[in-house]
């Protein structure tokens, strides 16, 4: 009856109104309930050493970033969880914190688990180790792949007793 209402940028109190206004042309007095199912606008970015660095969305105001790393799978055994990055973008200047990931995960300690706001980011960087092996694996995985080409598939080596 009323058609399809946008409600991007719109607090749950200012669409129910809204809704009302335009409902109100139909039914007089009209109780209207507005449940917010999934916020898809509201993300944090989880980036560097996890098993699946991307964005993710933050159910309600806030999300804590232990939760955040476990929707991004866990660090890898690559990432230096004692300094990972937490980067709160600001207009005019943007600030970042440095948590130590490894004491909130294995050891317990809450004190750090930092509550994330929607538009945060969270880096969380590799240890020396893991930068040298992605590097040495930029560099050499031409020469393996070039190695695979040139090298003849293997025949089967016959069974005992077969000619």
């Amino acid at each position: 009856m009323i058609g399809e209402i946008k409600a991007e940028d719109l607090t749950r109190e200012e669409f129910i109104e809204l809704l009302k206004e335009e409902i109100e042309k139909y039914v007089q007095d009209p109780n209207i309930m507005v449940s917010i199912m999934q916020y898809r606008s509201k993300v944090v970015y989880i980036l560097g050493e996890v098993r699946s660095p991307g964005k993710y969305p933050v159910e309600g105001d806030s999300i804590a970033l232990r939760d955040a790393i476990a929707a991004a799978g866990f660090p890898t055994g690559l990432a230096a969880t004692w300094r990972v990055y937490v980067i709160k973008p600001r207009a005019v200047r943007p600030s970042f914190k440095i948590v130590n990931l490894y004491k909130i995960l294995y050891r317990g300690k809450m004190k750090n688990n930092v509550t994330l706001i929607p538009g945060d980011v969270v880096y969380v960087p590799s240890t020396i180790l893991g930068k040298l092996s992605n590097s040495l694996s930029y560099l050499l995985d031409p020469f393996f792949k070039t190695r695979s080409l040139a090298t003849p598939l293997s025949t089967p080596k016959p069974l005992i007793g077969e000619n």
